[in-house]
């Protein structure tokens, strides 16, 4: 039987946020940047279409993205990611056809079935159904399972290492600001980093690279006493240190490049054990010319994310107070 395969880079990755104020921060911005953004609202029963491009849907307020992962002649996989990104697992479901596959979105019980309708060349039909949790329909967790391949890290060529000291009034006077990154030689790189540096993203990129440089010191040790202390309960399925520590980035590189014309582009890497969250992360494209930041695109790991959001995780897992702290957030 003919099995193929589709490319996929996107993750997710569950976690619980302890402080009520930080729920209802992050809920409220990322609904604010969802609502209206090519999200499908999915009240009742519907038939898509899927392929290896995401589909957003909006099922009362739960956003989440489905793409199609690989498929044979009867059977298909989906990956199933719920917003905000940054503090969800991803999914791949399984599915066959004819036949519903039940799944959570953060609920004990089922809240949405997927029935496989029909398989064509890169594409599936299939049909969405909300269905209330009250109803108590189980998750069809033989059917559900967490993603972790292993992909051989390709490094940049002859990048140049360099430590950056800097404090910006613009960033929040909480983060500190010391960290390293990676650029290649380019022209104007000293134009382009001016302005990038005075953004509120810069502080928070090397805050990251240096909270991912520091896993190679979480144990499984330290990661379930440091979690236990935080949630006040062990980790079990997708948060467990062998889950997570896959997907969380163990490294994070900084490139300038030139896009064309007066434009470049700081390209910030996200590199980990995992394809899904291995790749570009954050890109702050730059004009030379007005000395402007021209736009900034979240990707990768950080797919699904804001300034917020990001911001919010990180003060989290400092909060933590060792090596494993971004890994439990």
């Amino acid at each position: 039987m003919d099995t193929r395969s589709v490319p996929h880079r996107r993750k997710n990755r569950k976690g619980y946020v302890a402080l009520a104020i930080i729920i209802i921060i992050i809920i409220a911005a990322l609904a604010a940047i969802l609502r209206g953004n090519g999200f499908i609202p999915l009240a009742t029963e519907k038939s898509i279409i899927l392929t290896q491009a995401p589909t957003l849907v909006d099922m009362k307020g739960t956003y989440f993205s489905l793409n199609l992962a690989s498929y044979t002649n009867s059977t298909a996989k989906v990956y199933v990611s719920e917003f905000p990104i940054f503090v969800n697992q991803e999914a791949e479901v399984s599915l066959s056809i004819g036949n519903t596959t039940h799944i959570g979105l953060g609920t004990k019980y089922s809240d949405l079935g997927i029935r496989l309708n029909s398989i064509s060349t890169g594409k599936l039909n299939v049909t969405l159904i909300p269905i209330d949790p009250s109803l108590g329909i189980a998750i069809d967790s033989g059917k559900i399972v967490y993603i972790n391949s292993l992909p051989a890290v390709q490094n940049s060529s002859s990048p140049i290492k360099i430590i950056i000291t800097n404090s910006t009034s613009t960033a929040p006077s909480s983060i500190s600001t010391v960290s390293t990154t990676t650029i290649k030689p380019v022209n104007n790189t000293s134009k382009v980093m001016s302005v990038v540096e005075k953004s509120i993203w810069y502080p928070l990129m090397l805050n990251y690279s240096q909270a991912y440089a520091n896993t190679s010191a979480c144990t499984p040790q330290l990661y379930n006493s440091s979690y236990i202390a935080h949630y006040s309960s062990a980790p079990s399925g997708p948060n467990t240190y062998q889950n997570v520590s896959v997907f969380v980035p163990y490294k994070m590189n900084s490139t300038i490049t030139s896009v064309g014309g007066n434009e470049y582009a700081d390209i910030y890497t996200a590199y980990s054990h995992s394809a899904h969250t291995t790749g570009e992360a954050l890109a702050i494209s730059v004009n030379i010319s007005s000395m402007t930041i021209s736009s900034v695109v979240l990707s990768g790991v950080f797919q699904g994310d804001n300034y917020t959001t990001l911001y919010n995780g990180y003060r989290k897992s400092i909060s933590i107070g060792n090596a494993c702290g971004i890994e439990i957030v």
